[in-house]
Parts: C-alpha cells; structure tokens; sequence
C-alpha cells in the first residue's frame, strides 16, 4: 500500500496489511481497514496499491473508490506473459539465401494498460545470440522495434503482457513472393504466438508462363529474322523483276510498246526479199522517234562487202597461179 497527499509528486509506503477473502478462487478479494483520509494539514491522500512482482505473469492495475477514498489500482488482474517468435525462410532456385531481409515489429498494449501500470520491458533474441529489449514511452501504448532476418533464422520477443496486440512486416521482399502467416494478432496469455514468413523467387517467377506456350523472346522460324528485309513474292529464281516497269517488254499494259507477233528469238528480221529496206524517216531525213523495238538476230549490210573481198582474193589467188606456171615452161 502507497500514499500521497494531494500535490505532492512522491509516493510513500504505507505499513498495512490487506485482509483477503474468497482465496478458493479464481477471483480473490481484500480490504483494507483504519487508513488516515487527510493528513496533517488537511490535505486529502491518495492510495494505491502494488502487487509485488510475479514471475511469469503482468499485473493490470484499476483505478477505484474505496469507502470515498480515491484508490488508484484497487483492481488488480494477474495475467499470464506471452511470447512471439518470428521465422524466416527462402525458397527457389533464384531465392537470395545468403541476404538478411528488414523487418519491423509493433506492439500495442491492450486498452488503458499504459495509465495505470508500469510500463513493460520487452527483451528479444535471435537464433545468431543477439539480444536486445523494446521499451514503451511514458503515456504511450505502442512500441516498435526493427531488426533483420534471413534464411533458416527467428527471433523471440518474451515479457509481452497478456491481450497485447503485434503487428509484424517484412520492409523490402527484394524481389521474392512473400507469404506471411501469423503476421498479425493478440498474445495470448501464457502463450507463444508463431509467425512465418517465406520468401520464393524461382527462374519462372513473377509471370510463371505456360511451357506450352512460346517464348515472345524466341524468334518464329516461320518469319524473317530481320523485319526490315522485304521478301519478294516472284518465285522465278533470276531476281526481283518491276511487275510495273514501263519498260518491260512483257507488260501488255503499256499501250507504248508494240508486242510482235513473230514469236522468232532474234526479233522483227527484214523481209529477205528486199534487204536493203531502210528504217522510214522523218520528212526532214531524220529518223522516226516512234519508239521501235530494239532490233536483234541477223545483220544483212556485212554480207555485201564480205562478198566483194572474197571474190578479190580468188582473183589474186587465180593469178599467181599463172605466174608460178609460166616459170616453168
């Protein structure tokens, strides 16, 4: 039992002894009897009372009125510690074993819990024997603690107080699939809460496709390599021929060009019976600028000088010969 008149900042224990009853049960009851309401000078006291500490359990305090006297803790509740341990695990072939993964944790202490009691001290450690504590700022009722985990490590946080509530998250998944359970919830007195986090990154991830499916990636043998490459649709094997080619001799849309009918290799060939026959001119001499087909196979004008000096070397021969006799005789 403590007491303290009103503006004063420090409690002062009191010696006496609380009266208990109903000790067979769960609920137990006390009271307290000839306790002073103002001191010397008139000034009302206040009381409260503190339950020496219990290995294993947390103490929640009630503020309370007895017989008119202010009692800050007249309700006392023992609750049960619980725990929670987080543990981390990787998967997959691309899985990063060898990094260590942040995480944060926040704890929340159930409702009106940081008024009237003392504030907890949460301690940790991992499974490599680091260790450290969480601690609560006066008048608030969250705390929040960082730390990292990787493949095949956990961490325990103890000394949590019955009904507190935690929230655990993985920061940065580095590029894995996460799934979490046992991520969120409420200590349970006296209870050890388990939560998991696995993180999967594998040679097929995110998109997992189809293998049935093609790879974009893969070129199609059924189409060109190069896309800018024009592959012609003329399957003659001699090269790429202007169907549209003015000049084409073949084209029967050009009105321009004549198609003979002789179907002869060599071309339009000159009548035989008159193959001195000229190209026709114009009436200033020139030649007609009709456009003519281009005129191939025999060439006649050769044959008469041909002729001509054939002739005259078989009359020089002729001779000689005569000379080379009249020697002779």
């Amino acid at each position: 039992m403590e007491r303290k008149a009103e503006g004063e900042e420090t409690w002062t224990r009191v010696d006496a002894a609380p009266t208990w009853e109903q000790t067979d049960t769960d609920q137990w009851t006390y009271h307290y009897t000839g306790l002073d309401r103002f001191d010397g000078q008139g000034v009302a006291y206040t009381y409260r009372v503190r339950e020496q500490s219990v290995e294993g359990y947390h103490v929640y305090y009630q503020k309370g009125d007895a017989a008119g006297v202010a009692v800050e803790g007249q309700n006392l509740t023992n609750v049960a510690l619980g725990k929670l341990t987080v543990e981390k695990r990787v998967t997959g072939n691309w899985g990063s074993y060898s990094r260590e993964f942040p995480f944060s944790v926040t704890f929340t202490l159930p409702e009106g819990f940081a008024a009237g009691n003392e504030l907890p001290v949460i301690s940790f450690e991992k499974s490599d024997g680091t260790t450290g504590t969480v601690t609560f700022e006066e008048g608030q009722d969250t705390a929040t603690c960082t730390f990292q985990l990787g493949h095949g490590q956990s961490i325990t946080f103890e000394g949590l107080p019955g009904h507190t509530a935690y929230q655990v998250t993985e920061t940065d998944t580095c590029g894995h699939r996460l799934t979490a359970t046992g991520d969120t919830g409420t200590i349970l007195p006296g209870w050890e809460n388990q939560a998991e986090f696995v993180n999967h990154r594998s040679g097929s991830y995110p998109d997992d496709p189809d293998p049935d499916e093609p790879d974009p990636d893969e070129p199609d043998p059924d189409e060109p390599e190069d896309p800018d490459v024009d592959i012609s649709d003329d399957p003659t094997p001699g090269g790429d021929e202007d169907p549209d080619d003015p000049e084409d001799p073949d084209d029967p849309d050009d009105p321009d060009v004549d198609i003979p009918d002789d179907p002869t290799p060599g071309g339009d060939e000159e009548d035989p019976k008159d193959p001195g026959k000229d190209e026709p001119t114009s009436g200033s001499g020139e030649k007609d600028d009709q456009p003519k087909l281009p005129q191939t196979g025999q060439l006649w004008w050769p044959v008469l000088p041909l002729g001509a000096a054939g002739a005259g070397l078989l009359a020089v021969g002729a001779a000689r010969r005569k000379v080379y006799h009249g020697k002779h005789f």
